[in-house]
């Protein structure tokens, strides 16, 4: 029983830090793209990108959104793995409300509600 209590708490751990560090990378590259957007895409235009801090960081939180990834599909089946990860989607949108003042409508509203409803149904197994 110890060694179950101790698995879902290790694998909900592993969720937070994925969807935080995704989540940070979204942000991160939003910020970063403010630099590229009057800029045509090139060798000029990929430079640019990757000596932006914001950049970077997105990079890095990529990078660990894959090790925890992993971790997770370690863990856990694929077949609820992935469909869980549409969890991002939704903490990406309340991220962009509130960190970057985005504004979301009704519509957005409703995918946030069949998303949480998919990852509920998905949970049921």
């Amino acid at each position: 029983m110890t060694v179950r209590i101790e698995r879902v708490g290790t694998l909900f751990g592993l969720w937070v830090l994925f969807l935080a560090v995704e989540c940070t990378a979204q942000i991160a590259l939003k910020l970063g793209s403010g630099a590229l957007e009057s800029m045509p895409f090139g060798a000029l235009w990929l430079e640019t990108a990757l000596a932006d801090g914001w950049v970077q960081i997105g990079i890095v939180c990529y990078v660990l959104a894959f090790v925890f990834w992993m971790l997770i599909l370690d863990r856990m089946d694929l077949s609820l793995a992935f469909p869980l990860s549409g969890t991002v989607y939704v903490v990406v949108l309340l991220a962009s409300a509130f960190g970057l003042h985005e504004t979301l409508t009704p519509l957005h509203w409703a995918g946030v509600s069949l998303i949480m409803t998919g990852v509920w149904v998905m949970g049921q197994d």
